[in-house]
């Protein structure tokens, strides 16, 4: 019926008013009925035609039902509604809450970037009338900004954050996921999962009181990529980092916390993922029960939510039970298959920052385990009794082999990006060394690659370049990096920094005649390190520090909000770091170090932790 009446419309387009192509459009996107490319063409000529007398809510809703519909009219037809929604915004107030919400979400969804006066005109009046917003508002409005990837509209967003605060507990679990993810979005912090994974249709609801498409895959970009993607948002120009308050995340949380049961597993992987996004640690108890309501509905979990969940809890280093663990792989052993290249990437590296692989058995034990299984298999079919599914941590580590055979198998396609290359090879060098008597479940062919695409050098050894993956010769130390190495100079320690240093923030070295005679080498930019007589040595540190790795961790390296917590990626570079031939790491905190004011302090602080035993 809905073809016929699409069929219908097409003959009559031209008969239509304003009004009643509104409303066609406005129906079809509800009903989720696309009609043919001619009938859309139709349409938007239409609305070209008739956009001086289309009326506010009828822009809305025509701009809501392009964007809901994935139909793109056209550059020339979207500037010309766009110029008429900012003068209905500037000059006549005539745009409600839904309707400026819903404009900036048809905007984003396209995706269409209007020009500087577009969006100044619209980002007033939503600042004018942010009181009257409603939760699912607030939460479009934030994931527009977030998508559109235009200059951000400070003051708009801080009047939005003091809106969300007071109205938090009107946002279903929907609005929460949506607002956090579009938060981390703005931010921009770390580079971390699916950074640059889309949603697909859904932002959340929209238009007359109904969605705006249904939960799919992915985060925060409605419409990016695909034959209808415009701008991916890595290339979009003008995303400048808004960095959301505090006070906001933990308003967030607290809610989150409260309506946790009713969030779906979208919701939950969405919530979870913004918060580390974001380096929000949202507390242990609230990262527990994440974990146990994924176990409760984990069979609703498609590959990407179980990958930014378990993804989420290795950035804030929370490890989950045996039990946990036991649940999370025979679900995602189950849907292996339908992993993508991020997916695999992503669950890997988190596996390496929780130890599962130290739990693996040596080969002889494995493949005595295996033929126990295909027994006990064997037996349960002669018996016609459904396959018991284990509930050992063997579980775990089998689903750690096979994940490893499924990026075998997909390594030739190249689909894996730096990251993915870079987790892949950490995780697989952190294994080799934490378990020698197990072996990685790969070919040479593929460790020559990850070798080649994860950052250089043979797996196990020295890279030629940094975490980041930059040369060493472009290495530049941080303010911190230089105080330090400032303080370490003025006490004699012989050193070397950064990119000098291999994969190490600063190495550390028992003084050595060459050294005493001639002087060490210091560090880039040419400071640091220099010790050229004897007795400016600190004899007593130097003996007891013999050749170790001392890590400058700067704001980066932590969670934002106090107990300030070290992320996971920090705690595996120092297991990588020991990998890599440092018997001991020390690490010298920003926030211990800048509440250190003198010199003498810091060089007592320092002498403490370089004597400290691990």
């Amino acid at each position: 019926m809905l073809h016929a009446i699409a069929e219908e419309a097409s003959r009559k387009v031209r008969l239509f008013k304003p009004n009643e192509l509104s409303n066609i459009l406005w129906a079809f996107a509800v009903l989720r009925h696309r009609p043919c490319d001619a009938t859309m063409h139709d349409f938007a000529a239409l609305a070209s035609r008739q956009r001086g007398r289309l009326g506010a809510q009828n822009v809305a809703n025509v701009l809501w039902a392009f964007a809901s519909l994935r139909f793109h009219p056209g550059d020339e037809v979207m500037s010309e509604l766009a110029d008429v929604a900012a003068g209905m915004a500037r000059d006549a107030h005539l745009l409600t809450p839904q309707g400026l919400a819903n404009i900036m979400w048809g905007f984003a969804s396209l995706p269409f970037v209007p020009t500087h006066t577009v969006l100044e005109d619209i980002a007033e009046e939503s600042c004018r009338q942010i009181k009257r917003f409603n939760g699912q508002d607030l939460a479009n409005t934030a994931w527009a900004w977030a998508a559109l990837g235009a200059p951000r509209p400070v003051r708009l967003l801080r009047a939005l954050e003091e809106e969300a605060r007071v109205k938090v507990g009107r946002l279903t679990p929907q609005g929460l996921s949506t607002l956090a993810s579009s938060f981390a979005k703005l931010a921009r912090s770390i580079e971390l999962v699916h950074e640059e994974q889309e949603q697909g249709k859904n932002s959340g609801d929209g238009g007359n009181g109904d969605g705006g498409g249904e939960d799919d895959d992915g985060y925060a970009y409605a419409g990016d990529g695909g034959e209808w993607g415009r701008h991916p948002p890595s290339r979009r120009p003008h995303a400048r980092p808004y960095v959301v308050s505090l006070d906001t995340l933990e308003a967030l949380a607290e809610e989150a916390a409260r309506t946790l049961g009713a969030f779906s597993a979208q919701a939950l992987s969405t919530m979870t993922w913004s918060f580390a996004a974001l380096r929000f640690h949202p507390g242990g108890e609230f990262l527990g029960r994440v974990v146990e309501e994924m176990c409760a509905i984990s069979r609703d979990f498609n590959p990407q939510n179980l990958a930014n969940v378990v993804g989420a809890l290795a950035v804030f280093d929370h490890t989950p039970g045996e039990r946990e663990l036991i649940a999370f792989a025979k679900e995602a052993r189950r849907k292996l298959r339908l992993f993508n290249p991020k997916d695999l990437s992503t669950v890997a590296w988190a596996l390496a920052v929780f130890g599962v692989h130290m739990h693996m058995p040596d080969h002889a034990t494995r493949q005595q385990q295996q033929q126990q299984q295909q027994q006990q298999h064997m037996h349960e079919q002669q018996q016609h009794r459904e396959p018991t599914e284990s509930s050992t941590f063997a579980v775990v580590t089998e689903f750690l082999i096979e994940l490893w055979e499924r990026v075998e198998d997909l390594r030739i396609g190249e689909d894996f990006d730096e990251t993915g290359w870079r987790r892949l090879r950490d995780s697989l060098q952190v294994w080799a060394f934490e378990s020698p008597g197990t072996t990685p479940p790969i070919g040479a062919e593929l460790q020559q690659r990850l070798a080649e695409e994860g950052g250089g050098g043979a797996l196990g050894g020295e890279s030629g370049r940094d975490r980041t993956g930059r040369e060493a010769t472009n290495w530049v130390p941080s303010a911190l990096h230089r105080s330090v190495s400032c303080v370490l100079e003025s006490m004699g320690v012989v050193h070397v920094n950064g990119g000098d240093a291999g994969n190490v923030d600063i190495a550390v070295y028992a003084p050595t005649t060459s050294a005493t005679q001639g002087g060490a080498r210091g560090g880039s930019g040419g400071f640091g390190g220099v010790v050229r007589e004897r007795n400016e040595v600190d004899t007593s540190l130097t003996a007891a520090a013999k050749q170790f790795a001392v890590e400058v961790d700067g704001p980066g390296h932590f969670t934002r909000n106090e107990p300030f917590r070290m992320l996971g990626s920090s705690a595996l570079k120092t297991r990588l770091t020991r990998s890599r031939g440092w018997p001991r790491v020390a690490h010298v905190p920003f926030y211990e170090w800048d509440s250190l004011k003198a010199d003498a302090d810091r060089a007592e602080y320092l002498r403490d932790i370089c004597m400290a035993k691990d």
